[in-house]
């Protein structure tokens, strides 16, 4: 039941959004529109969540992605106005995400440490 409240709330948002921002901003504004729907519908699953089934909030985990979105969003914002065009599209993913993979890695390198060392302690020895 509260599951169905919230798509429909998402839908309403989505729609009043919709028709405002496009009606502004054109195209921009159906993307702003998505954004505002997305969002607000994050909220209200993570109020459910909280509410109903006392989903609790990794904290440490959401600083760090933050971090690495962060860095991610600098990194991008770093890059020069360029024009249209595929190679420009790929050059920016590619960026976005060699900064967001690296950010990550260095954060859970100690996780990342403790599991490979556990691997390599559990990997059946080869017989010499």
């Amino acid at each position: 039941m509260a599951e169905q409240a919230l798509e429909l709330g998402q839908c309403r948002v989505a729609v009043a959004a919709g028709i405002g921002l496009v009606a502004l901003w054109g195209i921009a504004g159906g993307a702003a529109a998505s954004v505002i729907s997305a969002f607000a519908a994050m909220v209200a699953s993570l109020a459910l969540g909280v509410a109903i089934y006392r989903l609790r909030l990794p904290l440490a985990h959401l600083t760090r992605i933050g971090a690495a979105t962060g860095a991610m969003a600098a990194a991008l914002a770093w890059l020069p106005p360029a024009g249209i065009g595929i190679f420009n599209l790929m050059l920016a993913i590619l960026l976005g995400a060699g900064v967001y993979a690296a950010t990550m890695s260095a954060l859970y390198s100690p996780v990342i440490l403790t599991v490979l060392r556990a691997r390599q302690s559990s990997a059946p020895q080869s017989p010499s």
